[in-house]
């Protein structure tokens, strides 16, 4: 029965309102001759011909008026998925959440030649949660969108135009930076060769690679990381760490990890790194997830600086002996590490990689990193304004944000779009050129406020080209 294929056709105009979407069917046909199963789905107001569903066990085939879970993956009833027989609450109500499997429960998918999808023994007491089917079906994930708390796990957005860097802590592609200590790493954008993609399906543009050199100290160590906002995130959860990497050489570990970390101001508590296991790379690509239980939160203080605190994902690559304990001894390794694709969800299985548009991917980044500052010279875009002084010689303008900031307290730049220099601003008014250092004051999460003196004269128009970054980073 595993390896049973069965095709679906279907009848009717209508269709459902979205893709992933469930049913209850009612059989009104088995033809065993021509294993061919006709389902009534009253809701939507179709019949539904599915073929060689007939024996789904020989022991406890499909019979009339059974009632059927029935699924949808997409929006054109084209794909119409036989889950197993519906279960009911104690109130009578439909039980989406557990399918009462047939025996053994046969899942495929209509319009592909092969579709032995899951095959579960027979035990009729059994129920399958929709999670469960997931793992082979991740179009019944029950959620769609936005099961990723990682953003840019790509590494499509780059707003800082970023490349390369050495200095830890130091932000490159959005949402992500490197903590080292010893030797010299180095955090870079990476491009893939057109058509060769770190996983089929997945053509992708850039990735990040973090090599260590000459590192040999117990204390030496250097990690990729993102900070996930909010220390409540996964708490007290199962979750599944997931993502494609692969070495320059040898067969390396990465140690995943993850670190609560509860915020700033007043006397939050500390830390709680949870190491979740390691994987072992190879100098190919390859997908590698790790499941682990992050701890409660039950009984923590959290600072009194809103929305300081996180939930830090860690990909180690090396680290000295000072840190074997906390990490089941990686050890020191000076090599080359790429990666792309790094999923962190709820779940105890890796689902398929969620890529966001990219507005939306790009909104995400924003809460955290903003800049207008498109060029170091002349012929690059910028922005031009125009306006006065006021009765003290300042031009005065207002900062609006595309994305409301995490927090009030965030960091503001000014750049000069001549050069690309930063903390000035190039202005004109008649007769005169200057490059005052802009400030930025009553800061809301929207917007600030920013104005720029010395033009040496009151109330007279001036043009300005405000470039500016708002890093409001964890």
């Amino acid at each position: 029965m595993a390896n049973e294929q069965f095709f679906s056709r279907h009848g009717g105009a209508t269709s459902p309102t979205s893709a992933n979407s469930i049913y209850l069917g009612v059989v009104l046909n088995v033809n065993e001759e021509t294993g061919k199963t006709v389902v009534n789905v009253p809701q939507l107001q179709i019949k539904m011909s599915i073929e060689r569903v007939v024996n789904v066990s020989k022991t406890n085939p499909l019979q009339v008026n059974d009632k059927v879970i029935v699924g949808y993956l997409d929006g054109h009833l084209s794909t119409p998925v036989i889950l197993g027989r519906a279960t009911y609450r104690d109130d009578g109500a439909l039980d989406v959440a557990h399918i009462e499997p047939l025996s053994p429960l046969l899942i495929g998918l209509a319009a592909l030649d092969q579709v032995p999808i899951l095959d579960i023994s027979a035990n009729s007491t059994k129920k399958v949660a929709i999670e469960a089917l997931a793992r082979e079906m991740p179009q019944f994930a029950p959620q769609t969108m936005f099961r990723n708390a990682i953003i840019n796990g790509d590494f499509r957005i780059n707003q800082r135009g970023w490349s390369s860097s050495t200095a830890s802590t130091t932000y490159g592609f959005d949402r992500w930076k490197a903590f080292n200590s010893g030797g010299t790493v180095t955090m870079s954008s990476q491009s893939f060769t057109v058509g060769s993609p770190a996983a089929t399906g997945y053509e992708a543009e850039k990735f990040v690679r973090l090599v260590s050199a000459s590192q040999s100290a117990s204390g030496d160590y250097a990690v990729l990381q993102q900070p996930v906002e909010d220390a409540r995130t996964f708490a007290n959860a199962t979750i599944t760490i997931s993502f494609w990497a692969k070495a320059s050489s040898g067969t390396p570990k990465v140690a995943v990890e993850v670190a609560q970390v509860f915020g700033t101001g007043g006397s939050p508590s500390a830390d709680v790194n949870t190491l979740g296991g390691q994987v072992t790379l190879s100098t190919s690509w390859a997908r590698y997830s790790v499941t682990m239980s992050v701890p409660s939160i039950s009984g923590k203080t959290f600072g009194s600086s809103l929305n300081s605190s996180s939930l830090n994902v860690n990909l180690w690559t090396s680290a000295g002996s000072t840190f074997n304990s906390r990490l089941n001894s990686i050890g020191i390794q000076n090599n080359t590490f790429d990666f792309w694709g790094v999923q962190v969800e709820r779940g105890s299985y890796a689902t398929p990689f969620e890529r966001r548009p990219i507005g939306t991917e790009l909104a995400l980044c924003q809460r955290y990193y903003e800049t207008v500052n498109t060029g170091t010279a002349w012929n690059t875009p910028y922005v031009n304004i125009t306006g006065s002084t006021n009765g003290f010689s300042e031009f005065i303008t207002y900062i609006k944000f595309a994305v409301a900031k995490r927090t009030t307290s965030y960091t503001m730049t000014g750049y000069r779009y001549d050069t690309g220099g930063s903390n000035a601003w190039w202005l004109n008014r008649s007769g005169y050129s200057w490059t005052p250092t802009p400030v930025f004051d009553i800061k809301t999460i929207n917007g600030c406020r920013a104005y720029a003196g010395g033009a040496g004269a009151t109330w007279v128009a001036v043009e300005a080209f405000p470039l500016w970054s708002c890093s409001d980073e964890l």
